[in-house]
């Protein structure tokens, strides 16, 4: 073998070396950022999902008969304490326990736009829930709820 094949040859094992020492810090190396970037909790969602608390809110309450009241839905998943907006899945708005026309599996966006809901309700005093369901398995499902008071 000449002088510069052997040059070549070990030039040639030092990249293969070299690639193959990347290949396998990468995962290590991803980990490593995952854990330096993600909040604790969220990297093992495949694991352990994430809790999620369900709010309701009324954009008017007591609100008079025959008005059009706007329910939103406000999700967040707990991670190490810390509360965070989901980003995926849907809501669905009940009153005392029967579906709102129009409202079910309304998506939660990765724009984070609260689901709401616009209904007439009729005289009294309604329960008006929000059920969220995951459609990823880092997110546990939840509802909320609130009481709206519907006066003459």
């Amino acid at each position: 073998m000449s002088q510069n094949q052997s040059a070549t040859r070990t030039q040639h094992t030092r990249k293969t070396r070299l690639i193959r020492r990347l290949a396998l810090a990468a995962p290590v190396a991803g980990l490593a950022l995952a854990a330096a970037v993600i909040p604790a909790g969220i990297a093992s969602a495949n694991v352990n999902p994430n809790p999620t608390t369900t709010t309701v809110s009324s954009s008017a309450n007591p609100s008079g008969f025959k008005m059009l009241v706007t329910y939103t839905a406000t999700i967040d998943f707990w991670a190490g304490g810390t509360g965070y907006p989901v980003d995926k899945g849907t809501v669905s708005f009940t009153d005392n326990g029967r579906p709102i026309t129009g409202c079910t599996a309304i998506p939660v966006d990765e724009y984070l736009t609260w689901p709401t809901c616009q209904a007439y309700l009729s005289l009294g005093t309604h329960t008006v829930a929000a059920t969220y369901n995951q459609t990823v398995p880092w997110y546990l499902g939840s509802t909320g709820s609130m009481t709206q008071k519907v006066i003459w």
